[in-house]
């Protein structure tokens, strides 16, 4: 007896992977966001430029899925979770 399996996609399984990686990260940084007077400069330009490396990792993430026609569960609440940082 033999089963139909579909074809894997390496591809879209490893962007799927990376994608969600990035929203576990965009969850942290949303979380950590040094907006209270307490928070140092340096505290701030730390998360600045976790932001700034984030946000080119996420960008290329979405171009390598765009250009190999992988879809990315990119929903309203997760851009509006990236618009309060």
């Amino acid at each position: 007896m033999s089963f139909f399996i579909a074809p894997v996609n390496p591809d879209a399984e490893r962007l799927l992977r990376e994608f969600d990686a990035h929203l576990v990260e965009l969850n942290t940084l949303a979380t950590l966001i040094p907006l209270d007077g307490a928070s140092s400069v340096v505290d701030m330009e730390t998360w600045c430029a976790d932001w700034d490396e984030f946000l080119t990792n996420f960008g290329a993430c979405q171009a390598e899925a765009t250009e190999k026609h992988v879809a990315l569960p990119l929903t309203a609440a997760i851009g509006a979770k990236g618009d309060q940082c």
